[in-house]
């Protein structure tokens, strides 16, 4: 299945009858809670499944949107889901990319208390665009990093005025890419081997 920028993969209303593989393209998860409000959890790059959660428990999914063309495998659960669950190769890669999106949540969170909301910016703005371009309302980006829309209306004008986005009515255009990019470094996930930090 193909979806365009902006389509909805997965919405949150009811359990998915499809895991789903994308092949290509980037989509975002969101949560809606019970406040009316509604915060962006992480980014998903292909490759990568959507819905192994809902495959081993019947709860309905978080809402999953695409940021630019995706093309997703859709899997039929009700012909599939018990030789899925028996086949151990599978079931080893899904464990696998469940302890890597939990690690993603995870430093997500710590870089709520540990970095700058400037740093935490660049990043949501970078892993957040289609193409060159980034048009989330600023109250979705405030809730997403945990902060207030004040400051973060503050950080968007500051990246206006020091020339990396420029700004179109609600739309950003993403005009210093490397200079976002140098901000993001410190929050990327560590993958090399773990050597304690020097005293």
């Amino acid at each position: 299945v193909d979806y365009s920028a902006g389509e909805y993969v997965l919405r949150q209303t009811a359990p998915p009858d499809h895991l789903c593989l994308m092949l290509t393209g980037r989509c975002y998860v969101r949560f809606f809670l019970s406040n009316g409000r509604s915060v962006i959890l992480q980014s998903l790059r292909a490759p990568c499944l959507i819905g192994e959660v809902e495959l081993f428990q019947n709860t309905a999914p978080l809402l999953v949107q695409a940021l630019e063309r995706t093309r997703i495998l859709a899997i039929p659960l009700s012909r599939c889901r018990e030789d899925l669950l028996r086949d151990p190769h599978f079931l080893r890669q899904v464990c696998s990319d469940l302890i890597l999106k939990e690690r993603s949540n995870s430093l997500s969170l710590i870089h709520t208390f540990g970095y700058p909301l400037e740093n935490r910016l660049a990043k949501f703005i970078l892993d957040n665009r289609q193409e060159n371009r980034f048009y989330i309302r600023k109250t979705l980006v405030a809730e997403s990093l945990g902060a207030s829309y004040r400051p973060v209306g503050a950080v968007f004008s500051s990246f206006v005025q020091k020339g990396w986005l420029t700004k179109e009515k609600l739309v950003y255009t993403i005009a210093d890419e490397p200079a976002l990019a140098a901000l993001t470094r410190e929050l990327e996930p560590f993958s090399g081997p773990w050597h304690p930090p020097t005293p």
